[in-house]
């Protein structure tokens, strides 16, 4: 459920950022409020309810067959992806 809600938060913005920027993750509190079965289809909402800066935060919910399954919070930072990649990279020499 969480790398949906990353992957429908990230699909989100990406659209509306700067050629050479993307987003990372950087904070998920989400709550399992009830399950699903493994296999079938959730839906996920996401949305954008403030920026600071370079730090967006996401509203976030998913629901299997119209009943909440999850809730929270989820932030995501505004990178460079060149200087992103950079850094991995120093960081893994």
């Amino acid at each position: 459920m969480i790398a949906f809600i990353e992957a429908v938060s990230r699909d989100l913005v990406q659209p509306y950022l700067r050629e050479g920027y993307t987003t990372v993750g950087t904070y998920v509190n989400v709550r399992h409020l009830s399950p699903a079965p493994v296999g079938r289809e959730i839906v996920v909402k996401s949305e954008l309810v403030a920026v600071d800066g370079r730090k967006l935060i996401f509203k976030v919910e998913a629901f299997w067959r119209g009943n909440k399954i999850g809730e929270g919070k989820h932030e995501w930072y505004i990178v460079n992806l060149e200087r992103f990649i950079y850094k991995i990279r120093k960081i893994m020499s």
